[in-house]
């Protein structure tokens, strides 16, 4: 009797035991899998690794399914969803607007101070000075609400300050002062510093690694085509009456149209960020979401000390910086320059636009090469810097040392030495941001927008205070 309770008590207790033993192979199996995921997605083995890159069993079992065995274990799934597509659209859509607001004056500054006539030249002028002082200011706090805040809260911040700086100068107080004008500037500054962080970061949270020069390249495009864009509105803006004159009046009623029209449009964008932007990041894999939750506590002087003391970091930044320091000054004196060389003004106007589309679909198309072939960014980057850099000699020597020219000559160079110059913009962010994995990509792209705009504002402070540096006596 005794042995018999023994029994029944030895086989109660196997009885009690066998759901413990099932839970932990369970465990064992989730634990199993979520490590062979890590070992493949680690970055400290040296094995090329894709984030879209599936799991497979170590049996050739024909009826398994990892999804299916994921999600019976409630692991959550990763990888790219088709709204990364709606989410890009929407951020560059952004960026062209807050270039179009931004760049504006710049294509309509002979018919603005004709229209208002107590502007003055000097003060319309340094409207542009606010986008260089609001980023060395902001840019660091915008990377740091960037991680802190997500996405979708970062631009809709953007975008309000687009919208108010949109609506500042369309009150009536702006016929007598432009006053309202440079705040208007500097909340369209504010808003747009952001910006190029922000599409950094949507191309390395919401795209495969395949995919992320190419969503950098579209976003970039479309910043310039927003610069384009300011020329064609000029060209509606200035367009004479049957007689060939310009009426003060009209213009100033084209002009307000204008500023309304693009008050309405970033009203609509603001829209369309808040009521259809996702309010989450869907993580490409695993390391992915890792990152994610790593920058949200990144500091920005750990950040920065990294970056300081990375060599190859400030090599790839000068190479961006002073590339663009070289060709922004350029491009400011174009206008100048043709006219001192005697060329039509519409011709000048049109050769601007033609030049920004030109670097609009070179961006696209270097962007498509560098997402073929994933492993040459650099000689794609090196070779365009070089076209750029032939071109833009060639046109030193054309304006300083009296080479011959046609105008023809003349506008096939410039569009040549600077789109090229500007189109593997995205590649070089993109290197930045692989470069310095895992800190976040906003840090790097505010260090690199950063340190160029420092350099430009100094060329054009030496063309400020020192004038012989500006191009001269070009019409000799």
């Amino acid at each position: 009797m005794g042995s018999l309770d023994i029994k029944n008590e030895d086989e109660a207790s196997d009885d009690y035991l066998e759901p413990d033993v099932e839970l932990f192979n369970r465990e064992t199996s989730i634990q199993s899998i979520l490590l062979k995921t890590e070992l493949l997605s680690s970055d400290k083995i040296h094995i090329h690794y894709d984030e879209t890159l599936k799991l497979l069993p170590s049996t050739a079992l024909p009826l398994y399914n990892l999804e299916k065995e994921l999600s019976s274990f409630g692991i959550e799934k990763f990888g790219p969803t088709k709204k990364r597509f709606l989410v890009i659209i929407i951020a560059s859509t952004a960026s062209f607007l807050q270039i179009f607001s931004q760049c504006i004056w710049s294509a309509i500054y002979e018919p603005a101070l004709a229209a208002f006539p107590n502007w003055s030249s000097r003060s319309l002028a340094l409207l542009p000075i606010w986008g260089s002082i609001m980023t060395a200011v902001l840019v660091f706090p915008a990377c740091l609400t960037i991680n802190k805040y997500g996405l979708k809260l970062s631009l809709l911040w953007s975008c309000c300050f687009l919208t108010l700086g949109s609506a500042v100068r369309c009150l009536p107080s702006v016929y007598s002062s432009t006053m309202f004008i440079h705040l208007s500037s500097i909340c369209l500054a504010a808003g747009g510093v952001a910006m190029t962080p922000l599409i950094i970061t949507v191309s390395a949270q919401w795209f495969p690694k395949n995919e992320r020069t190419m969503a950098t390249g579209f976003g970039s495009a479309m910043g310039m085509l927003g610069s384009a864009a300011t020329y064609i509105v000029g060209s509606m803006i200035v367009s004479t009456d049957s007689e060939g004159s310009l009426n003060p009046i009209v213009l100033r009623i084209r002009i307000m149209s204008l500023l309304y029209t693009c008050f309405g449009l970033n009203v609509l964008v603001t829209l369309l960020v808040y009521l259809i932007f996702p309010s989450h990041t869907q993580p490409m894999s695993h390391v992915s979401k890792q990152a994610m939750a790593s920058h949200q506590s990144a500091k920005v002087y750990c950040s920065l000390k990294i970056l300081f003391l990375d060599f190859d970091v400030w090599c790839l930044v000068l190479a961006f910086a002073l590339s663009n320091t070289m060709l922004a000054p350029w491009t400011g004196l174009l206008p100048s320059t043709f006219s001192k060389l005697h060329v039509p003004p519409e011709l000048s106007s049109n050769m601007g636009f033609y030049m920004i589309i030109h670097t609009f679909f070179l961006s696209l198309t270097i962007s498509t090469f560098a997402y073929r072939a994933p492993g040459y960014s650099k000689e794609f980057t090196l070779f365009s810097r070089l076209i750029s850099l032939v071109f833009l000699f060639w046109l030193m020597l054309m304006l300083n040392f009296g080479a011959r020219m046609t105008t023809t000559t003349l506008v096939c160079v410039v569009l040549m030495a600077f789109p090229y110059g500007w189109c593997s913009q995205s590649l070089l962010y993109e290197m930045g941001a692989q470069l310095m994995y895992p800190l976040p990509e906003s840090f790097v792209a505010g260090y690199m927008t950063l340190l160029n705009n420092l350099f430009v504002d100094f060329v054009y402070g030496v063309i400020f205070f020192f004038p012989s540096f500006e191009v001269k006596e070009l019409s000799t």
